[in-house]
């Protein structure tokens, strides 16, 4: 069985050695035993604001990860685990641990998928609704954008902040999505009331502690990736996020749109009522029309 527990200073040199093959592995490296890769396991332990956890099982070290929280910035990583492991669920294991950590920030980071049933596809959620918050509400200017966050869980403020953080919910989906906790390898998921979350679904929280500490943590990164930055909102919400967080209040706004191609984005209402009109109500209006037509020129 695999646990989770805290990384130890006798762990350091194999921690250091899953690192550097799992990197080295990725980068397609021939020889993992000459790679040259920095020492983030001996760097990262036992620096100020940093929690190290370790994956083990039968006293085997098998990956590790580090939760950081450097004043205004909150992250975790390096994520690694051995190469031969990487398909046994161990990373997972290891992304909780450090999610945990979040609650000492007021912030909780659900152990879900969010489904949204608005969008398109199913696991791309679809925020709709945001906070009074500077990130989301710029100079008083309503933050009138989705924003899309594929393959996301559910970050919303804990139910016992810790003394001296104030959270906010930046973003929440509609109030048909949920949090799904069970699989969805499957492809057929449905919501369970007692289990999973009930939307609408906060999708990132924002946390501050007095003058000095914040932090923005979102349920997925990919929003920011350039695959998902320029569409709607995504551009916007994540520099606004890194301005507030940098207390660089000026820079945050909603920034004119260039001019390119547009995405447009329908729930599944809007799509059945679109395939309505477009394949039933329009073809057989016009049929209709030119029978009246006909039969008028014709009774002439």
């Amino acid at each position: 069985m695999v646990t989770v527990r805290p990384l130890t200073e006798r762990d350091l040199p194999e921690a250091q050695r899953i690192i550097r093959d799992a990197f080295g592995t990725f980068l397609g490296v021939p020889d993992l035993e000459t790679f040259r890769f920095p020492p983030y396991a001996q760097t990262r332990f036992g620096a100020e604001n940093v929690v190290s956890f370790a994956a083990e099982r039968d006293g085997e070290l098998l990956g590790s990860n580090f939760a950081t929280h450097w004043g205004s910035v909150g992250f975790f990583g390096p994520l690694s685990t051995r190469p031969d492991l990487w398909d046994a669920g161990i990373g997972q294991l290891l992304v909780t641990a450090a999610c945990d950590a979040f609650e000492g920030w007021g912030i909780h980071v659900g152990k879900d998928e969010v489904i949204d049933p608005e969008a398109q596809n199913p696991e791309v959620a679809i925020a709709q609704s945001y906070a009074d918050h500077p990130i989301t509400q710029p100079r008083s200017s309503p933050f009138a954008l989705a924003t899309i966050f594929p393959l996301a869980r559910s970050v919303s403020k804990a139910q016992t902040a810790p003394a001296g953080w104030t959270v906010t919910e930046l973003a929440k989906t509609g109030p048909r999505a949920w949090g799904e906790t069970g699989s969805v390898t499957s492809g057929a998921v449905k919501f369970d009331p007692a289990q999973d979350l009930k939307g609408p679904v906060s999708l990132a929280a924002a946390s501050t502690k007095g003058a000095e500490s914040r932090v923005v943590v979102v349920g997925n990164s990919l929003f920011a990736s350039n695959g998902y930055y320029r569409l709607s909102g995504n551009k916007d919400f994540a520099l606004n996020a890194v301005s507030w967080t940098a207390k660089e209040e000026s820079r945050i706004s909603i920034r004119p749109k260039q001019r390119q191609g547009n995405h447009l984005f329908l729930s599944a209402e809007q799509k059945r009522t679109m395939t309505l009109f477009a394949f039933d109500l329009l073809p057989f209006g016009l049929l209709f029309a030119g029978l009246v037509v006909w039969q008028t020129r014709k009774s002439r």
